[in-house]
Order: structure tokens, then C-alpha cells, then sequence
């Protein structure tokens, strides 16, 4: 948690940096690749970025956790924002086992203003979950009814802005997170019954 905290912190200080009127608020996305079975995920940056753009404004600070070593396959994004990896705070974290870098890369990029994951990816399903108690705790824009700022950046046809929304368990309930996971949790049984 402290090596993550010390990266999110970089973060908003090179947002800040790139656009003081950002106040330290950049956007994230996780890019599953490496040995990812699901092929449907695997498209180029070009289709991502053509996902993204229109919640996350070009030149905005755009922190990217991926399993994708060549990094010159985000070139297409680069050209639109200011794009930083975990790759480029290992400073920050000298002597980590790299065992935890996946879990570094998520207590990162839940912290975006706006999130884009991989569908079908478990590590997305935890950012989030975990974007989901933060809403909440929060009180974010639309936490009442178990929505996020967040999205897939590839998904199956009926399931683009499903974050956004309060829904119910469906399906295999592995693919993705649903609001169940974090709405209401607090309340005891008799206070969900009279609301």
C-alpha cells in the first residue's frame, strides 16, 4: 500500500505538472494482453483509443497498467495523452518483489478519474470493486445507485456502459464486477427492507 502511494502520488504530480487546471486528476485503463485467452480483447491501440476518447479528453494524464512489455504498441496513444506505466516510477519502488507489480498496477489505476478495463480480465473485476467501496465512501457522482465512472474499452455488444448503472448478478458472475459487491453493503437487513 505505501509503494502504491508513493506511485499514485507521482501520478497526480505529473498531471498537475502537464495541466495545472487538472488538479492532480489523471485517468487510467488496464490493458490485459500477455497470455490472455480471450481473443476478442486483443485489438489494437487505435480501436482503444477510439473507446476511450470520448470520456477521457485528449491530452489528458493517462496512467496505463498492462502486461504488455512493448510499450510501442500504445505509440497511438501516446500521441493523444500525456501516458505514464508503472515501468516509469520502478524508481519509486527499487527492490519489490515483481510478484506485486499486478497488484501495484491496480491500487493505481482505481484511483483514475475515469477507468476503462479489459472485460472478461480479473484484475480489472478488482479495480472495480475497488472503485466501487471508494465510490461509495466517497460519495462520488452516482454512488446511490451503484454507478461508476468506468467502462470496458472492448466488450461483448450489450455491455459498453454497464458500470454505469446499477445492475443485478447475471450471467457466469466471474466475468465482471457488479454493483451488489459494493451498494448498500452497510446497511443491516431491517434497513434495506423499509427503504
Amino acid at each position: 500500500m505505501c509503494a502504491a502511494a508513493r506511485i499514485f502520488d507521482a501520478v497526480r504530480r505529473k498531471a498537475a505538472e502537464n495541466n495545472p487546471d487538472s488538479k492532480g486528476q489523471f485517468d487510467s485503463i488496464h490493458v490485459r494482453r500477455g497470455d490472455f485467452q480471450f481473443k476478442m480483447t486483443r485489438v489494437s491501440a487505435e480501436i482503444i483509443y477510439g473507446q476511450i476518447k470520448e470520456e477521457i479528453p485528449e491530452g489528458a494524464t493517462l496512467y496505463i497498467a498492462t502486461d504488455e512489455k512493448d510499450k510501442s504498441f500504445f505509440e497511438p496513444i501516446k500521441e493523444k495523452y500525456k501516458v505514464y506505466f508503472l515501468d516509469d516510477f520502478k524508481h519509486l519502488i527499487k527492490g519489490m518483489n515483481t510478484n506485486y507489480y499486478g497488484m501495484l498496477d491496480q491500487l493505481v489505476a482505481y484511483k483514475g478519474r475515469t477507468f476503462f478495463g479489459t472485460y472478461y480480465s480479473t484484475l480489472t473485476g478488482y479495480i472495480m470493486r475497488m472503485r466501487g467501496y471508494a465510490s461509495v465512501k466517497n460519495k462520488a457522482d452516482g454512488y446511490l445507485e451503484g454507478a461508476l465512472k468506468s467502462s470496458f474499452y472492448i466488450f461483448p455488444d450489450h455491455q459498453r456502459n454497464v458500470m454505469t448503472q446499477y445492475q443485478g448478478l447475471k450471467g457466469g458472475n466471474w466475468e465482471r464486477e457488479f454493483p451488489v459487491s459494493w451498494h448498500d453493503i452497510d446497511k443491516g437487513i431491517t434497513e434495506l427492507v423499509t427503504k
